[in-house]
This record gives structure tokens, sequence and C-alpha cells, in this order.
């Protein structure tokens, strides 16, 4: 299909609407209140919790929680419209397994800064850490993000520092 593409080329319109993702044109419609700037950033950050969430095949109820806590950590969105966020990238995560990262890294490259990348790994982790544990695949999804949101090894490993404590607290905790 792509190589009829390269023979094929589409019109300007139809490129710009190629390259948004489907998260991101349900953001546009569902809730057009937002800015397009804000469209991409929330595109973007709520398609990365989806992939680091669903890389081991499963979300769970705990992981869904804790990505609605992110999104309303990382934005001024009310809980409800944080949920919704939530669950539009949910209900995508059939494109976003197909997607590399820097589809999702590429524009918050240019719109976060240095601390607010650092703080997105932060949460990264706090999603992967919801169900008590980090999973080797969860830890090496959220390195790889790491590296193409441009940040060191030493940030990676400060962000999953983090998470310890919460990770212990998890461990330690009496069952029902």
């Amino acid at each position: 299909m792509k190589i009829w593409k390269s023979f094929f080329p589409s019109s300007p319109q139809n490129r710009e609407e190629e390259t948004l993702s489907s998260i991101h044109k349900r953001l546009m419609v569902e809730l057009s209140e937002l800015e397009e700037k804000d469209h991409i950033l929330i595109a973007c950050l709520s398609g990365l919790l989806a992939r680091l969430a669903f890389v081991d095949l499963d979300i769970t109820e705990e992981e869904s929680h804790s990505m609605v806590k992110a999104v309303t950590k990382m934005t001024s969105y009310s809980e409800t419209v944080a949920k919704k966020i939530v669950l539009i990238a949910q209900e995508e995560i059939n494109e976003l397994v197909d997607h590399e990262n820097h589809l999702y890294t590429r524009p918050l490259n240019k719109i976060l800064s240095k601390e607010q990348k650092e703080n997105t790994l932060k949460l990264l982790f706090q999603v992967a850490a919801a169900d008590g544990k980090v999973e080797n695949l969860e830890s090496e999804e959220i390195r790889r993000i790491a590296k193409e949101l441009r940040l060191s090894h030493e940030q990676f490993v400060q962000a999953k520092l983090t998470v310890r404590g919460q990770i212990e607290a998890l461990a330690k905790r009496p069952s029902s």
C-alpha cells in the first residue's frame, strides 16, 4: 500500500489528514471546545499512556485509574474530561500498537519543556506501577520513550526511582 502512495501522491490536505492519529481525530470531534495545540498534546500523551498500559496486552483497572490521574496532572482538565480522553485512547489501542512512539514523541518534543518531559516519564512510571510492579516490557517501553523525548539515561533512572517507594508500599500492603 505504501508503494502505491509513492506512485500516486496524495494532495496536501490528504497528507495532513493521514498524519492525524485516530485519537487526535476523535478528540477534535468529541472535545471540539479545546484548542488545536491541546488536541495534539493530549492525543500524544494519552497515546503514550495507552501504549504503555497495553504493552503487556492488558489494561488493568488500576492502570486506567492511573492514566486518568496522569492526564489530570498534566493538564487542567476535570476528572470527567480526563476519563473521556483515556477512554478514547483505550478504544483506539489497536491503532497505537501499530505505530512507533516517534509519532507521539515528535510533537511532544516541540511542545513540552525538559521539565515537562521528565514529569511525563514519571507519570508513565506511575501508570506502569499502578498494578504494584513495573514489568520489564513496561520499563523498556518507557526507556524507548525517554530516548525519543531526548532525555538521558540518568533522567530515565531518576523517573524510575520515583515509583520505587510506591511499589514497595504496595508490596507490603496486606491482601484482603
